[in-house]
């Protein structure tokens, strides 16, 4: 059985017509990009968040 392990990302989208960034936990970059997509229409930049 094995775990999925996921990461955070930062989503940059339009909600309302204002930009926010908002939370995206998935396994990776791509997929991370498509569950934005999915929920929030167009994106315009999906990074990793890095802990300092």
């Amino acid at each position: 059985m094995s775990k999925e392990v996921l990461s955070l990302f930062k989503a940059n989208v339009t909600v309302n017509g204002r930009p926010e960034e908002v939370p995206v936990w998935a396994e990776d970059l791509d997929k991370a990009l498509e569950q934005a997509e999915a929920e929030y229409g167009e994106v315009q930049r999906v990074r990793p968040v890095v802990a300092e």
